[in-house]
């Protein structure tokens, strides 16, 4: 079973993503902000992180930190970014930079599940009917 980190504040909003990826067989621990992802990751390994883009304007200067880390597990760790709306041209460009997924919050979870699989390389399926 593959283990997702999930960072976002809006904890109504996260209960429903991880239920959701628990319901289609992936592990799901979440952390509502930026500065607990090193100390979760320091007890804990998972195989994506999964980031809200709206949970702080500074995503960026965290997708490089985490990029940058001297721990081979953050640095080469997949990142997912998740938005409610599309991104613009130069945050595109700074996400194909840093080797950062993007995908829109509200897709099917077919979709999640789809291209969660395709960047953990696992083979989950899909529960929904």
């Amino acid at each position: 079973m593959k283990s997702i980190l999930l960072v976002d504040d809006d904890m109504e909003m996260s209960n429903t993503i991880s239920a959701y990826l628990t319901w289609n067989g992936f592990n799901v621990d979440c952390v509502s902000n930026f500065s607990d992802v090193f100390k979760f990751l320091d007890n804990k390994k998972c195989d994506l992180l999964i980031i809200d883009a709206l949970i702080n304007p500074g995503w960026k200067v965290f997708c490089a930190k985490i990029r940058k880390s001297e721990k081979k597990v953050t640095s080469k760790m997949p990142v997912l970014l998740i938005a409610s709306e599309v991104l613009d041209t130069d945050q595109l460009t700074t996400l194909s930079r840093l080797e950062i997924n993007f995908l829109l919050k509200f897709r099917k979870i077919q979709d999640w599940v789809n291209i969660i699989n395709n960047i953990t390389g696992s083979q989950n399926s899909c529960n929904e009917k």
